[in-house]
């Protein structure tokens, strides 16, 4: 599959190898495990599939379709956008697996009217077990795997 092209399988496996790869799975049916390998890589989510960025500077658009993806951005800086607008919002919480904050990964909200300021108003982020709860207009959007909610700090957020 070349790159740019829209992924449309359900229940497959889809490696990419390394290089930079743009990977589009938000109209699939779902149910995919998506492996990208090495590279400064772009995905698109979509609904219920498994999602490895591996090693490099990834950016991963959760934002749209039902959700209830599980994402690894690997080693790198990865940037996982949450929200793709104010209106359009996943209907499940996805899920990443490894976010890390000493490696730069940053939670986004793009396209949206969320800023810092609204913290608590119009999104917030709580302490749910061992994990935190990323939520905005009254739903949870991102499950972030073995983070304590009180290390989380602005500089781990990115509004546009």
């Amino acid at each position: 599959m070349r790159d740019g092209r829209q992924f449309i399988g359900n229940n497959q496996i889809l490696n990419t190898g390394s290089g930079n790869d743009t990977v589009n799975v938000r109209f699939a049916v779902g149910g995919n495990n998506i492996r990208t390998a090495s590279g400064n890589d772009i995905v698109y989510a979509g609904t219920n599939n498994r999602i490895d960025t591996g090693a490099g500077d990834d950016i991963l658009f959760l934002g749209s379709a039902s959700g209830n993806n599980i994402v690894t951005g690997g080693s790198g800086q990865d940037l996982f956008w949450i929200t793709e607008n104010d209106a359009l919002l996943p209907a499940n919480t996805n899920i990443i697996a490894d976010y890390r904050a000493n490696q730069g990964d940053l939670i986004g909200f793009f396209s949206t009217s969320l800023s810092w300021d609204s913290l608590g108003t119009d999104w917030d982020y709580r302490q749910a077990g061992a994990n935190t709860i990323i939520e905005a207009f009254g739903q949870d959007m991102a499950i972030l795997n073995g983070i304590n909610a009180s290390t989380l700090t602005q500089a781990n957020f990115i509004f546009n």
